[in-house]
């Protein structure tokens, strides 16, 4: 096992750590029938992680973004219905919530906050 380690870490180069992405906080739809995970992945040219939101059907179907483009969008959170999403992003610069509408995919800034943002959360009548 050590050797295979051994392997595995001496075929590393310093630039593959560009190439790899990471999904993180999966957040399942109220009806149980999709799920929405932050992607994470890095660029080359500046330097910078960055994150975008995905989505896939429960049964595997369906996978692609949500949002595009080099921001940091994180933290996605249903409504109760399942037809919005709250999410934070710097697509204009600070760190704002953000929501984004599922059926039409159109997407509104909430806040003009200039202090850090939590997590957001729904009240349970949206």
């Amino acid at each position: 096992m050590l050797i295979l380690f051994a392997l595995l870490v001496a075929s590393l180069q310093l630039e593959d750590i560009f190439q790899m992405e990471t999904a993180t906080d999966p957040q399942i739809s109220p009806d149980g029938s999709r799920i929405v995970y932050v992607r994470q992945f890095a660029d080359i040219m500046t330097d910078r992680r960055y994150s975008n939101l995905w989505i896939i059907q429960f049964d595997g179907t369906g996978h692609r973004p949500l949002t595009t483009g080099k921001f940091r969008d994180t933290a996605p959170r249903w409504s109760p219905d399942g037809s919005q999403l709250v999410f934070t992003s710097d697509r204009e610069g600070g760190t704002q919530l953000w929501r984004r509408w599922m059926d039409t995919g159109q997407m509104a800034k909430l806040t003009n906050a200039t202090e850090a943002l939590g997590t957001a959360a729904w009240s349970p009548d949206g």
